[in-house]
């Protein structure tokens, strides 16, 4: 009986974390908007790519205004086997591939305007210090999983594929399954 009143004080508090303080925003903005972010992945190159998508949202669930950030390596070798070996130039940003290719996992959360502030804030940070990108010691995953841990979410290793780093960023963090809905959503 303890073991399940802990977890329902424990998936309460998330909850209310991630939800309840998700009400309207700000002036300029519809009243029935809610701060987002979208933890995607897609299939496509050698191992595929994750990155996030934020903004808001209407009280449908559709994309009102988005920004996306990505990690990528970059400079003359960016594109070669170095990267499995040597750490690279890197940066934030969003490649024309996050664009026009869909996405093979999303796992959407509605955010409250703390935990946004603090997402926009771990982007902006990492956008500036351009850490170097590597395969092994920090790639798109450790970049998702530093946004996804600026607002209170466990994250899967970052050496995971990213299909499968996106799934199970999910999972550990025990949320009901994600109903997304393909609606025209990519970031500008």
């Amino acid at each position: 009986m303890r073991c399940m009143l802990s977890f329902v004080v424990g998936f309460a508090a998330l909850a209310l974390t991630l939800f309840v303080d998700a009400g309207p925003l700000h002036a300029g903005v519809p009243a029935a908007s809610y701060h987002f972010v979208d933890f995607r992945a897609r299939s496509t190159g050698y191992v595929g790519h994750t990155y996030v998508v934020y903004g808001t949202i209407d009280d449908r669930g559709r994309i009102v205004a988005a920004r996306a950030a990505g990690f990528y390596p970059s400079g003359a070798f960016s594109q070669s086997l170095f990267t499995v070996v040597l750490p690279m130039p890197s940066y934030v940003g969003l490649e024309r591939s996050d664009r026009s290719d869909p996405p093979s996992a999303v796992f959407r959360l509605r955010l409250g305007a703390s935990s946004y502030r603090r997402l926009v804030t771990t982007v902006e940070r990492l956008r500036r210090r351009q850490p170097p990108w590597h395969l092994f010691f920090f790639n798109c995953n450790a970049f998702t999983a530093s946004v996804a841990r600026s607002i209170g979410l466990r994250v899967p290793s970052p050496l995971e594929l990213p299909t499968a780093f996106i799934s199970g960023l999910h999972a550990m963090n025990h949320l009901p399954p994600v109903k997304f809905e393909r609606v025209d959503d990519r970031p500008e």
